[in-house]
């Protein structure tokens, strides 16, 4: 089964979605998954989700959700590291948004927060990217296959901003 806290190794690049992680989504963006509550279903997230944030974490030179070592500016939408393109070459910036993988387990007192405050209906499974610094999120659409493959193409058309973005409501408009 997978392990929220992996003790005492150290933090895998997708985690359960937990109130902490609700707490970082305020200032980070983050993909989550949500599935049923039992073993198989929240292995089937970890694996489909695993290859594309191992290879978000990767070209963005980040050794663990939460920490960029190259980061050089303090907005948290959007942040510049440096990298060499090839051997030979200068060092050149990058723009990147930090993005956090989640697996949002129906049921859980975290999921069904999250749910309600940005007004998803309780379909499983489902992958959403939720932008909550600039008010936005996006939807795999419902029906659509979760496959390593379409993790990923939905994850590129988030970061490219290629995909069709709905806006959030701020919280105090749906009370």
């Amino acid at each position: 089964m997978f392990c929220q806290n992996n003790f005492p190794w150290s933090q895998r690049p997708v985690s359960v979605l937990t109130e902490q992680a609700l707490l970082k989504m305020a200032r980070h963006p983050a993909l989550v998954l949500f599935v049923d509550d039992e073993d198989s279903e929240i292995e089937f997230a970890e694996s489909v989700l695993t290859p594309s944030a191992e290879s978000y974490y990767e070209e963005c030179s980040i050794q663990f959700p939460g920490f960029c070592p190259y980061q050089n500016s303090s907005d948290d939408e959007t942040m510049d590291f440096d990298y060499p393109t090839t051997k030979h070459s200068r060092v050149k910036k990058k723009s990147f948004k930090h993005v956090m993988f989640y697996i949002g387990v129906d049921g859980t007192d975290s999921a069904d927060m999250l749910r309600e405050h940005i007004g998803l209906d309780d379909a499983v499974p489902l992958l959403t990217a939720i932008d909550f610094p600039r008010q936005r999120m996006v939807t795999m659409s419902y029906g659509d296959e979760i496959t390593t493959d379409s993790v990923q193409n939905f994850v590129d058309a988030y970061l490219s901003g290629n995909a069709d973005f709905k806006p959030l409501k701020p919280y105090s408009e749906k009370c």
